[in-house]
């Protein structure tokens, strides 16, 4: 009996079937048509009943047949109900009475944080069955608090959360929570395991290719566009034992590309030397890899590659670099479409250089007329190019354009670059004029907009580049280079971030952007 009695787990969270094959299993079938005739498909709802058998009583037409196979009618009119029923349904809900009480046992007893009162009311609560990750977080914390500390164990959802958890808050952060929560997500080392089985180690100057290949399967897409950039780190030296190498250095590149595990060694007075004459790394390069997709919930970036450095490269090194990319995901059937910067002047020159706009490199083959997945436009038989580009492309190219208008904008409030457009200067100091000799209601312009501390103020961009300033502008003949550099800026903002601008005024407004800074 007491093997009957010993509930599962988890048969607090059983539910519709499940639920109704546990009650068939250990009493009848006449007690799972009861049960379901009144809709008390799971443990909690059973509990919460105050008698399930009291509608045997009701003197329904429908319930004649099932009246008959619980129960029998004495010659007087009483209804009895068989024995063997209602020892059947006692049976059933001291086993689950037992459970509850059980669970709250072990709650109380092995919680030293102040947090089984909450524990207990999320055990006799209604299941949601469309919350499977609150069921299988607590039903991990309750089996985890009847075992030992060094016998814990966690389910893949747990896993999965905790993984995410120690990524996003970081080390410190997660260590506080596990503390405070026993029982609740693994310790790091256990994630750190975990995390190397799943394949989101990252190695230091490692393309991940298969792993790309990998996820754009999933996804069923071929196709992606490749963004890098560069963010400042901390200066600092550690030991990857993953790889036995050591990261933190600028490592060496090899026609643009870095030479992974470059610093690896077991000889400690090469460590020291490295230590002596190699730079450190004060930025951390990053490649990431945008899958095109018709599903955008499909659509997560995918970290391809990332690596420190002290960006100094020379733009033939990144063409290189941007080819080796190119060619490696092509072998593994994946298509780039492009590449997407933060309008570095080296990665400017570069993008330049790959299109072919005003430029040729002749010493590194870019493309072949004979490739198949050349982009090619076809532009009128008297057109010499297109946006002064030729025809077939090998790769698209995009700035980001909010880094694009700023650095545009930056450029004017330059003390040493001087801007000519004909025999005009463009300079500040005419919307400087604007606001000292005209009302703000007039340009809505304040000092802060045209010397702004922040380099990458965008809002001063918008406000600098409005009709309102440039019609005003027009009003003084002395103006026109400057009027002419600040439409420009507005035109880049209308063709790439303003979003009520149609398709086919983006085109027109892109390519009066490229005609004004050629000419």
């Amino acid at each position: 009996m007491s093997d009957v009695l010993h509930a599962p787990a988890d048969i607090l969270f059983y539910k519709n079937q499940k639920f109704f094959d546990y009650v068939r299993n250990i009493t009848s079938d006449i007690v799972v048509d009861i049960l379901q005739l009144q809709e008390i498909n799971s443990a909690q709802i059973l509990l919460c009943v105050e008698n399930a058998l009291d509608i045997l009583y009701l003197d329904c037409d429908e319930l004649a047949h099932l009246k008959k196979r619980v129960g029998f009618t004495l010659n007087n009119g009483d209804y009895i109900i068989r024995p063997g029923v209602r020892e059947s349904f006692d049976f059933l809900i001291n086993s689950l009475k037992l459970k509850v009480n059980e669970d709250k046992h072990v709650i109380q007893s092995n919680d030293n944080t102040g947090n089984g009162a909450l524990l207990e009311q999320i055990v006799d609560a209604h299941n949601n069955e469309g919350n499977t990750f609150m069921k299988a977080f607590i039903e991990n914390i309750v089996n985890n608090l009847k075992r030992s500390k060094n016998n814990y164990q966690y389910n893949e959802y747990v896993k999965r959360f905790a993984l995410s958890l120690y990524i996003l808050a970081g080390r410190n952060a997660y260590e506080f929570v596990r503390i405070n929560l026993p029982g609740a997500i693994p310790s790091i080392a256990t994630i750190e395991s975990y995390m190397k089985c799943t394949n989101v180690q990252i190695t230091e100057c490692e393309f991940r290719f298969k792993s790309l290949k990998h996820h754009l399967n999933r996804i069923d897409s071929r196709h992606g566009f490749c963004a890098e950039d560069c963010t400042s780190v901390v200066k600092k030296i550690s030991y990857d034992r993953i790889s036995n190498s050591f990261i933190g250095f600028c490592t060496p590149l090899n026609n643009g590309v870095p030479q992974p595990v470059y610093f690896q060694t077991d000889n400690f007075h090469m460590l020291e030397n490295w230590f002596k004459i190699a730079e450190k790394s004060s930025l951390l390069n990053l490649h990431m890899i945008q899958p095109i997709t018709t599903d955008l919930s499909q659509s997560a970036p995918f970290i391809l590659a990332a690596y420190g450095t002290n960006n100094k490269v020379i733009s033939t090194g990144i063409i290189r670099r941007w080819l080796y990319i190119y060619n490696e995901c092509s072998k593994e059937s994946i298509r780039i479409i492009g590449f997407s910067t933060d309008c570095d002047a080296k990665y400017l020159k570069s993008m330049r250089l790959v299109s072919r706009f005003f430029a040729n490199l002749p010493n590194i083959p870019i493309t072949d007329n004979n490739d198949d997945n050349l982009f090619e436009i076809h532009v009128p038989a008297k057109w010499s190019s297109w946006f002064f580009l030729q025809p077939k492309q090998i790769l698209l190219f995009m700035q980001d354009p909010i880094h694009l208008c700023t650095k545009l904008r930056n450029r004017i409030l330059s003390a040493k670059a001087t801007l000519l457009i004909g025999t005009q200067q463009v300079n500040i100091k005419h919307l400087e004029d604007l606001i000292d000799n005209s009302s703000k209601l007039d340009h809505n312009l304040v000092k802060s907009d045209i010397f702004p501390k922040d380099k990458q103020n965008f809002t001063s961009c918008l406000k600098i580049s409005s009709k309102d300033v440039l019609s005003m502008l027009t009003e003084n003949s002395n103006t026109t280079a400057t009027r002419f550099y600040l439409t420009i800026i507005h035109l880049t903002i209308l063709a790439y971030i303003d979003k009520t601008t149609s398709v086919s005024d983006r085109i027109y407004f892109a390519w009066i952007t490229v005609f004004m800074c050629r000419f």
